[in-house]
């Protein structure tokens, strides 16, 4: 074989390698076209493996004061609300007035939400209407829609709730963006999360205010279905857990709901937080110093909370 066809020969090979190593999964999913579902491994590049218990990777947080150490008084309780993350989740966080979002591009739905529910914000006059879901343009494309969720079996299940949110009419409106919505079964959505919804009002009533996360919970063996044109992940499982300060005292409790219509009890679904944080890999109220964070996440008993 000539010089000449060697080397062109040689030129072809590195090209094929090259674009070889340029292809990917589109948003990091892998997508199966016919049965329109989604591989949720690739989720966080394999940093889910929950149902083997997670490692979590915990984000370095400011150093806490030591004079705040002794006085829950003292805390700041913005920090109560921050969450730290396994490395490689895709998360966008979006700070609205009443609640900030982590926003995953690849599940078009939030990793989680965050709130803090003060008794003051859990009345008003500023109610909801069903044309009020809108389209988060705050996130790049593809992302959720309303006519995703049209005739798809699926409500537009809040995160952070409407009821939460009758306070301030800015507050109401950007509780309906769909970055804070996932599709959920409607008899499971109006009803025992629902029921979780006004205890937790019922709950800032009772203590003054308290701090909630919830988000949908994906398994990573799983494939997925999705909804709509965009692609929507429809998750099985949802988590809440909530933090309160009675008689000047933390105290914690998680929750995790499957998807599904029919109703339990809600101490069917009561978790510890330390459960919570295994299955999602998130570490909760970490805005709480060492000592009592580990106390207030290795028990959850309903009947301590009013």
């Amino acid at each position: 074989m000539s010089s000449k066809k060697l080397l062109f020969a040689f030129a072809l090979l590195l090209c094929l390698v090259a674009c070889k190593q340029e292809q990917k999964p589109i948003d990091g999913f892998v997508k199966n076209t016919a049965t329109e579902s989604v591989d949720t491994r690739d989720l966080a590049d394999n940093a889910f493996s929950k149902r083997e218990g997670i490692k979590v990777e915990k984000v370095e947080q400011a150093e806490k004061a030591e004079s705040n150490s002794g006085d829950p008084n003292k805390l700041d309780r913005d920090q109560l609300l921050t969450v730290g993350m396994p490395r490689g989740l895709s998360d966008q966080r979006i700070h609205r007035k009443a609640y900030t979002a982590s926003y995953n591009k690849q599940s078009r739905n939030p990793n989680w939400v965050a709130w803090h529910l003060e008794r003051a914000h859990t009345k008003g006059n500023v109610y909801r209407t069903e044309q009020m879901f809108m389209e988060d343009t705050s996130v790049g494309t593809p992302r959720a829609t309303d006519a995703d969720y049209t005739r798809s079996g699926y409500d537009r299940g809040h995160m952070c709730p409407s009821g939460d949110n009758k306070w301030d009419e800015t507050a109401q409106m950007e509780s309906f963006y769909f970055t804070n919505c996932c599709p959920q079964k409607h008899d499971f959505n109006s009803g025992v999360w629902e029921e979780l919804e006004s205890r937790c009002r019922h709950w800032a009533n009772c203590y003054g205010e308290v701090w909630i996360v919830c988000g949908p919970v994906y398994d990573p063996a799983k494939t997925y279905k999705t909804i709509g044109r965009n692609k929507v992940v429809v998750p099985d499982e949802f988590f809440k857990v909530v933090l309160a300060r009675n008689k000047g005292r933390y105290q914690a409790i998680g929750f995790v709901y499957k998807n599904m219509n029919g109703y339990k009890t809600m101490d069917k679904f009561v978790r510890t937080i330390d459960e919570v944080e295994r299955l999602t890999g998130y570490d909760f109220f970490r805005g709480l110093p060492d000592k009592w964070e580990e106390k207030v996440e290795e028990n959850a008993d309903l009947s301590q909370w009013k």
